[in-house]
C-alpha cells in the first residue's frame, strides 16, 4: 500500500542526453546557433508535445512541494530509495498489453531493437528492488521522488513526463499500515497548506463479494466495477441505469444498497476508520466510499483516492 502525489487528468501533483545541445547552451545567443547550425535545415527549438520546462519561479515552487513531501515522509519513518529510470521492458509490463501501450522504449544508436524502457511509475521498480533484495527487513517503509514517463495521448492537464512522490509500506498487510498511509497523505497535504480535500477509502475485497451478494455471475464482476467507477461522471442514477441494463432490476437494487450501506462494525474498513479516529484525523477529511474502484487489476485490498474540494493559489515559497 502506498501514496502517490502525481498529476491527475481531472483533478489537480507533479533527460538531457544531447551533448551538442549542452555545449550550445553555454553560448549567449542560443537560437541563432541552433537555426544556423545547418544551412540545409533550420531547427525549431521546441519541446515535444506533453513535455515542459520549469522556469526559476515554477522550479522553486516545485522544489518546495517535493521538499515538504520528503520531510513529511521521513517524519513517519520512511527511508529514501532511488531506482533506475531505465528498466527492462518485460519487468515493467509483466506481460500486460495496457502497460505496453504507454511505455517509452530506450534504444541505443547501434541497436535495432530494445528490451529496455523508461519507467512509467515508481511502484514496479520498487517491486523489482524488493524482489532482488530479499534480505531487506520487513516491513520496509520507503519513499521515492522521481520523474516518470508515459507515452499517452497528449491532453489538457496530462503530461508525458512528470514527477511522482511515493510512500509505500512493503510486507505489512494490515489495516494499521493502510491507516498509516492515509495519515501520511493527510499530513503531507496539510503541510502544503491544503485544507479543502477528502480522502476516499474503499476495499476491493469487499467489492469482490458483489456477485454472491447481488446474484450475478462472478465473471461479470469487472463489468460491474467499471460501471460503478463512473459515479463521479454520471452520478448514482447514471450507474443505476447502466447496471440495470447489464444485470437487471433485482441485482441492481442489491448493488446500489450495498454501495450506500455504512461500513460494518467489523472488517478492514471499520478497523481503518477506528484507527484514523484514534489518530485524531477529523472525519471531514476522509470517508468510506465503496464506489471507489479504480481500473488497475493489481489492487487487491484497501484503495484510496484524494480529491481537492477547493482550489487556491500557490503558497509563497520564497521564504
Amino acid at each position: 500500500m502506498g501514496i502517490k502525489i502525481t498529476p491527475s487528468r481531472t483533478r489537480g501533483g507533479f533527460v538531457s542526453r544531447n551533448s551538442k545541445l549542452n555545449k550550445i547552451a553555454l553560448h549567449d545567443n542560443v537560437q541563432p546557433m541552433i537555426e544556423n547550425s545547418s544551412p540545409k535545415k533550420k531547427v525549431k527549438p521546441d519541446l515535444p508535445g506533453g513535455f515542459r520546462d520549469y522556469g526559476p519561479a515554477d522550479a522553486r515552487l516545485k522544489q518546495w512541494i517535493l521538499d515538504t513531501a520528503r520531510r513529511t515522509f521521513e517524519s513517519f519513518g520512511f527511508e529514501p530509495l532511488e531506482t533506475s529510470a531505465v528498466q527492462k521492458t518485460d519487468v515493467l509490463t509483466g506481460g500486460e498489453t495496457d502497460s505496453q501501450k504507454i511505455i517509452f522504449n530506450v534504444r541505443g544508436s547501434q541497436e535495432k531493437e530494445s528490451d529496455t524502457s523508461l519507467r512509467f511509475d515508481l511502484t514496479v521498480p520498487l517491486a523489482r528492488f524488493v524482489a532482488t533484495n530479499p534480505e531487506i527487513p520487513k516491513p520496509f517503509k520507503r519513499y521515492e521522488i522521481g520523474r516518470v514517463w508515459r507515452g499517452e495521448r497528449q491532453q489538457a492537464g496530462r503530461y508525458r513526463e512528470f514527477t511522482q512522490a511515493d510512500a509505500d509500506i512493503v510486507g505489512a498487510a494490515s489495516p494499521a499500515a493502510d491507516a498509516e498511509i492515509i495519515a501520511v497523505i493527510y499530513a503531507t497535504l496539510r503541510a502544503l497548506g491544503i485544507e479543502k480535500f477528502i480522502i476516499k477509502i474503499s476495499d476491493r475485497k469487499e467489492l469482490s463479494a458483489l456477485p454472491t451478494l447481488a446474484g450475478f455471475p462472478a465473471e461479470q464482476l469487472w463489468a460491474a466495477l467499471r460501471i460503478i467507477d463512473k459515479q463521479d461522471k454520471i452520478g448514482k442514477s447514471g450507474i443505476a441505469d447502466e447496471l440495470q441494463k447489464e444485470f437487471g432490476k433485482e441485482p441492481t437494487e442489491k448493488i446500489m444498497a450495498f454501495l450506500a450501506a455504512p461500513p460494518e462494525t467489523t472488517g478492514t474498513l471499520a478497523e481503518i476508520a477506528a484507527m484514523l479516529n484514534a489518530m485524531g484525523i477529523e472525519e471531514r477529511y476522509w470517508r468510506i466510499d465503496r464506489t471507489l474502484v479504480r481500473g488497475l487489476s493489481y489492487y487487491t485490498g484497501p484503495v484510496f483516492e484524494t480529491i481537492l474540494t477547493a482550489r487556491r493559489g500557490p503558497p509563497d515559497c520564497r521564504t
